[in-house]
């Protein structure tokens, strides 16, 4: 069994928070840290996520911020040195994909081969 956890770069981010995540990864053991994937985050949108166990933008009086996942992602590269970095997972849609192909085989040649990158078409589809 592997043990991860997601990089805090969602709701109330800091880059110390971020920081502290992956000192708390490699001091652990823990096998992987997760960056997670949205563009726009619409408030009061219609579709309804499959897997909810809360909602999500509920209001504009308690705004959600989402850091870029690609440059998180580097920021774990840079930050780590054992542990795993992996998109959980990037919504291809939104970008190029020869440069984000680009930018994420140079992220995972920066980390010495460490990510774990996984696409997909993505649920929400008032952010498009």
């Amino acid at each position: 069994m592997k043990i991860g956890f997601f990089a805090p770069h969602v709701g109330p981010s800091s880059r110390d928070g971020i920081a502290r995540a992956c000192d708390v990864a490699d001091e652990l053991g823990a096998d992987i840290l997760w960056s997670v994937d949205h563009i726009a985050f619409p408030y009061g949108f219609h579709a309804v996520y499959p897997y909810a166990t809360h909602e999500f933008g509920e209001s504009p009086d308690a705004p959600l911020e989402w850091w870029d996942c690609l440059s998180v992602l580097a920021f774990l590269a840079a930050r780590t040195e054992r542990v795993q970095i992996g998109t959980g997972v990037l919504v291809l849609p939104y970008r190029h994909p020869v440069a984000t192909a680009k930018a994420v085989a140079t992220i995972d040649q920066l980390s010495g081969g460490r990510v774990l990158f996984g696409v997909g078409v993505g649920w929400l589809e008032d952010e498009f």
